[in-house]
């Protein structure tokens, strides 16, 4: 029998009579006669459902006596799966055991000179035995799919069962500014809500105060009818963009700082917090600032990463597709753009294309020299002089002429004099290894390239169209389709970018203001890649 007191603790002198079931109306729960005349509203009574303590405790001491009995029955079947499960491991493993002291002696007989089982003999054996042993396998693999699955019923009946005997409490569930009203099992965890109604970065609070365990049910929490629970994320998502157009994600708590942002961008990219920027809405935030008090919007924050580091990636043929698709009706200046799109070959660097040895002439299609119903094909193309790829993570092609005994530190300064990209600044890497100034090209297997052969199939509907995104200085974006050979500034002189005059507005590609004459290869843009567009502005002198 369980235990309780007899007596009120705020009127000694009179036994516990009922207990409520909503603490904001009795915060002692256990109540006497005295309690229930203090209550001034009769009606609170009613909606509260106000039982008596002998009542209460006798329905507690069932569900208790009903819970046991049913993990009684639950250990019963478990343990008598379990040892099903375990004669039937036995005969297995007897099975595994016979097949390897054949297996043993048919060894012994051939070392010593003797005749072994025939051809046929072994086959014999070993179907015997191989039936017996996925036969037992199989008898063991369904006992343990049907001990999983016993267990899983068990533990779904006995979930059933808490939740049709546990007392309901309705609470009051605010997400994201709207209410609802739920009935609830006063026994189920907390984090079973937040999974219905929020998400897995969710806080839940009650009384304004944060449920730290969610792994708690309401009832240990003392959470009781009408109560309200606010389901919120306090974390603020921090959008990073650096000058090379890599991004960064994280959320942080309102009351972390800028150095945590700073230290976050030091274990993905080794840079030391002091070499590092962070600028928002044109100024540069110290260290000690704390994320709550920078102005937001809807509880996010777009950045600007200023650091002096340019990665670049050394790159070979055999990271690129095994083939790529061309039209039949490609000529020459359409298959160079669409060999740069795939394998960051710059255009300008292909002199020519061979089909099976016959060169391309400008003005050809490549159904004058192919016949469509073969295929695949294989092209190959010839660059002008032999080079060393390398990408920089915005997309721009870098071409090193550097020869394969020369060492990194060598290529750093080819790529300074050609880029303009200080030595200081060039982190180079090959396939995600960084590279040390002291290593040759020769020891990291990099060639240069002169010609490559390219395995393709003929498309007929096959366009080089491709979406690009336009944003102006609102962050307005328009989606326009392009074609790699077109130049940038006439392909966009005839529409009007978002609300501003083309001839009023400067293109930026990867950071880079576009001039005249400037296609879309030159700037390697890919699917999806961005033009950003501000607006000239012009100085009168009076």
């Amino acid at each position: 029998m369980l235990q309780y007191e007899d007596f009120c603790t705020y009127h000694p002198q009179y036994p516990i009579q009922m207990i409520s079931l909503n603490p904001i109306i009795f915060p002692q729960r256990k109540i006497c006669c005295q309690c229930l005349l203090s209550c001034i509203d009769q009606n609170d009574l009613q909606e509260n459902g106000l039982i008596t303590f002998e009542d209460f405790y006798r329905k507690v001491e069932q569900q208790r006596d009903k819970i046991i009995e049913i993990n009684k029955i639950q250990q019963t079947i478990l343990k008598s799966m379990n040892e099903q499960y375990k004669q039937c491991k036995i005969i297995l493993d007897e099975n595994l055991l016979n097949l390897m002291k054949i297996q043993t002696e048919i060894e012994k007989l051939i070392s010593q000179g003797q005749r072994p089982l025939s051809y046929s003999e072994l086959k014999m054996f070993s179907n015997i035995l191989i039936h017996d042993f996925d036969y037992n396998k199989k008898i063991i693999e369904d006992f343990k799919n049907n001990l999983d699955s016993a267990q899983m019923e068990i533990l779904n009946k006995l979930k059933k069962f808490k939740e049709e005997n546990s007392i309901h409490i309705q609470l009051n569930i605010i997400v994201q500014k709207q209410q609802n009203t739920i009935t609830i099992p006063i026994h189920q965890k907390i984090q079973d809500l937040k999974l219905k109604f929020g998400n897995a970065n969710d806080q839940i609070y009650v009384n304004e105060k944060e449920i730290a365990n969610l792994n708690t049910t309401f009832f240990e929490n003392n959470i009781w009818s009408k109560e309200t629970l606010i389901i919120k994320n306090n974390k603020i998502k921090i959008l990073l963009r650096d000058n090379q157009y890599q991004k960064f994600q994280l959320n942080l708590q309102p009351y972390e700082t800028i150095l945590t942002i700073k230290q976050y961008i030091q274990q993905q990219e080794g840079i030391n917090p002091s070499e590092q920027k962070i600028i928002y809405f044109g100024r540069v935030l110290q260290d000690y600032e704390k994320i709550e008090n920078i102005k937001l919007v809807d509880n996010v924050a777009n950045m600007l990463l200023d650091i002096k580091k340019t990665k670049i990636n050394l790159f070979s043929i055999d990271e690129k597709p095994p083939f790529i698709k061309l039209n039949p009706k490609f000529t020459f200046e359409n298959i160079i753009h669409q060999i740069q799109y795939h394998f960051d070959i710059p255009y300008q660097m292909i002199s020519s294309i061979l089909f099976y040895n016959t060169p391309l002439q400008q003005n050809q299609q490549i159904q004058d020299l192919v016949k469509i119903q073969t295929q695949p094909f294989q092209l190959t193309i010839k660059l002008s002089r032999p080079i060393i790829l390398a990408k920089t993570v915005s997309g721009k092609i870098i071409i090193i002429n550097s020869q394969e005994f020369e060492t990194i530190q060598n290529m750093k300064k080819e790529i300074e004099n050609n880029y303009h990209i200080p030595i200081s600044d060039q982190y180079i890497y090959y396939k995600n290894d960084l590279l040390d100034n002291s290593e040759q090209l020769a020891q990291i297997s990099i060639k240069k390239l002169d010609m490559i052969n390219i395995n393709f199939l003929l498309d007929e509907n096959l366009t080089q169209k491709f979406s690009i995104q336009v944003i102006n200085f609102n962050n307005r974006l328009r989606l326009i389709q392009i074609l790699p050979f077109l130049e940038v500034i006439n392909s966009l002189s005839d529409i009007e970018i978002i609300g501003i005059p083309s001839s009023s507005a400067s293109c930026f590609i990867k950071g880079v203001r576009v001039t005249d004459g400037k296609n879309f290869s030159d700037f390697n843009m890919k699917e999806n890649d961005k033009i950003f567009i501000s607006l000239k502005f012009w100085a009168r002198t009076y």
